[in-house]
C-alpha cells in the first residue's frame, strides 16, 4: 500500500556523487558503480494509512519518501544469506538513500550481499542514471584482466520488473588474501541494477570460495553461487522493493 500526497512546495537539492569503476577487495569482489545523481527534498503532510513501511507518492505517482526497507529486505533474503551478519548504513534516510550489507568472510568461503536503493528527483534524472550504470559497466567490465581481474561479463536486460532492469555476472580469480597467502580463490555471483519510477535500486551478490594451496584455480563455486542462482535471489530482492513502492 502506498501513501498519496498532496502536491507541496519543493526546495531542489543537487547532490553529485562521482563514478568509480570496479574496486576489488582482498576476499571479496564488489562493484561500486557510482553515477551521477541529484535529489529534490520534498515537504507535505502525509495522510495515515496502515502500513508504516509503504513508500510516499505524489499524487503523479513519483516517490517522495522511500519504503523502510529493513523488513522488506529481510524477508526476501535467500537461504544462503539468512545468517549473514547485517550492516545497515548509519546515514540511511528515507528522503534520499538506503544502504543495506549482509557478509561474511572466512578463510575458505566468504559471501557479501548489497541493496542500495536511491531515491532521485525525477523519472528523467532516474533514466538518466540507469542509461549511464548501463554503459559504464558493459565498458568497464573488460579492463581487468589477469589474476586478480574482475570480469563482469555483458549485460542482460530483465523484463517485467520497474520501468527497466539489467544484471551482470560477476567473476574473478585471484591467489592470497589476509588469511593465507597461498589460498586461491573463485568469485562468482550477481549484479543487477533496476530502474522504477524516480528510484534506482541496485544489488549485489556474490560468493568467494577456495581451492586448495597447491591447485590452480580450478576449484568451481557451488550452485548457490552460479550466475542463474544470485540472479533469481536479487530478482527476488528488487521485486520485494518494487512493490513496496507500487
Amino acid at each position: 500500500m502506498t501513501r498519496n500526497l498532496k502536491d507541496g512546495s519543493r526546495k531542489k537539492v543537487f547532490l553529485c556523487i562521482a563514478c568509480g569503476g570496479l574496486l576489488i577487495p582482498i576476499a571479496l569482489i564488489a562493484l561500486w558503480l557510482q553515477p551521477w545523481q541529484s535529489h529534490k527534498q520534498a515537504t507535505s503532510t502525509p495522510r495515515k494509512v496502515s502500513s508504516p513501511a509503504a513508500a510516499v507518492l505524489s499524487s503523479d505517482g513519483l516517490v517522495l519518501q522511500l519504503p523502510e526497507a529493513g523488513d522488506i529486505l529481510r524477508k526476501s533474503l535467500p537461504a544462503s544469506a539468512a545468517d549473514l551478519k547485517e550492516n545497515p548504513d548509519p546515514f540511511n534516510n528515507l528522503r534520499q538513500e538506503l544502504y543495506y550489507t549482509w557478509q561474511s568472510f572466512a578463510a575458505d568461503r566468504s559471501r557479501f550481499l548489497s541493496v542500495r536503493i536511491h531515491r532521485l528527483a525525477s523519472r528523467k534524472e532516474a533514466e538518466q542514471a540507469y542509461t549511464y550504470k548501463l554503459q559504464h559497466s558493459q565498458r568497464d567490465h573488460s579492463k581487468a584482466k589477469g589474476d586478480g581481474g574482475a570480469n563482469t561479463g555483458a549485460a542482460t536486460s530483465i523484463s517485467n520488473m520497474g520501468d527497466a532492469a539489467f544484471s551482470l555476472p560477476i567473476s574473478q580469480k585471484m591467489t592470497g588474501n589476509t588469511y593465507d597467502d597461498n589460498r586461491k580463490y573463485d568469485v562468482h555471483g550477481t549484479y543487477l541494477y533496476c530502474r522504477t519510477k524516480n528510484v534506482t535500486i541496485e544489488v549485489f551478490w556474490e560468493g568467494a570460495q577456495t581451492s586448495s594451496a597447491s591447485s590452480e584455480h580450478s576449484a568451481p563455486t557451488s550452485d548457490i553461487f552460479s550466475y542463474a542462482q544470485t540472479t533469481r535471489d536479487a530478482r527476488n530482492i528488487v521485486a520485494s522493493v518494487v512493490r513496496a513502492m507500487e
